[in-house]
Parts: C-alpha cells; structure tokens; sequence
C-alpha cells in the first residue's frame, strides 16, 4: 500500500475534527487530527509524508495554513501531499487558523533524525548556506519574519528536500498571489548542483553542531 493511499485512508476518518473545531466557538482547536498524520508532540511520521511540525514559528504556520486553504499551496495536482493537507485547513476561519498556529508553535523544539538517505556533507553545506542562503534566511538558518523568511532549521531532512524540489520544478510557489513561494522558485531554479542542496539540507538539520 503505498503512501498517498495511507494517508487518504486515514485522513478520510478523521476530516470532520476540524470542521468541528471551527464551529464549536472554543478558542482552544482540537488537535486530534494533526496528531493522527503529525504525531503527539509535532514529531511526524514520514510514513505519512506527514513532517515534523516543531522548530516553526507561528505567523509561519499561519500563513502555510492560509496557503492552503486558500489554494496557494496544495492545489497543484502534482502535489498529492498538498493536496491532501488541503481539504484539512478549508473550512478554517482566519480565527481558527491562527489558534492552531498558536497550539502548533508551542510544540517543544527538536534535532530530527537524519534521513536514512541523508547523504550530505554538513561542514560544505554550512559555507554554502551563507553565501546563498542566509540573506533571507538568517544565520544558522533561525529565519527573518521581517522580509517573510522562516526558519529553517531542525525541519525533517527529508520533508526539506521534497518541498525544495518543488520549488524547483515549479510545483511550489508558482500559484498566482504566492509571493514568498515564487522568490524561492527564482532562486531554486538557478540552483544547478544537486550535492550542493544535500550539503545544505545536512548543514540544517542541525546547524549548532557544525564548526
């Protein structure tokens, strides 16, 4: 049974959670549902393609979530991971999105794992990240909410790769009104060498260990 089948299996269970949620009145969102696919503790389960939910801020969570419910991001048939977190957030208020971004970010930070396929070089990576990519995404990667730039690390090394990917083909960031999305296709797309972007996405999964 692959993936995309899984978690259709058993996101379908489960998609009145947040319908609920919304309409309670109750501040406080119900998060059963994000544990389902993210885990207890913000952990995710890659066997879901569902990431890590720690290590994020809160305007960032909230405006991912808006994103999605909104069809900037989740909306491109080539996405089926998007396209399954999409119907999750569609019913949600700009109210209750910004609740659960709030009981998301509380969430205690964590160093993730490597991926089993993890094959970069972290010292390489950490010299690259500052030359390319730390204008926007400040040192060690913590972020700069002035220009819209999230933090980036300690997210999943594996979940990194996959939505840099998209980014790259176009599959990400290319919805009309998707600004921040379309700055990283213009640089994603001028990234040429692939050991390059694995170094970086080894230097971030943990930069504070790297000399």
């Amino acid at each position: 049974m692959n993936r995309e089948l899984i978690m259709t299996l058993v996101l379908g269970t489960s998609l009145c959670t947040v319908v609920n949620a919304d309409e309670s009145g109750d501040s406080s969102p119900d998060m059963s549902l994000c544990i389902t696919c993210h885990g207890a503790a913000g952990e995710g389960n890659r066997l879901l393609n569902a990431p890590g939910l720690t290590n994020l801020e809160t305007w960032y969570i909230e405006r991912q979530l808006r994103n999605y419910r909104d069809g900037l991001r989740g909306a491109d048939p080539a996405d089926p991971e998007g396209m399954l977190m999409r119907p999750m957030v569609q019913s949600l208020s700009d109210e209750s999105i910004r609740d659960y971004a709030l009981a998301i970010s509380a969430y205690p930070d964590r160093i993730p794992d490597a991926a089993i396929d993890a094959t970069g070089d972290a010292s390489s990576g950490k010299a690259y990240y500052s030359h390319q990519c730390g204008a926007c995404h400040g040192p060690a990667g913590k972020g700069i909410k002035s220009i819209g730039a999230p933090g980036l690390a300690g997210l999943d090394d594996w979940y990194l790769k996959k939505q840099l990917d998209k980014f790259q083909s176009g599959i990400r960031g290319s919805a009309e009104g998707d600004i921040h999305g379309a700055q990283m296709v213009f640089y994603m797309q001028r990234l040429k060498n692939k050991e390059d972007l694995d170094d970086i996405i080894a230097y971030l999964r943990d930069p504070a260990s790297v000399d």
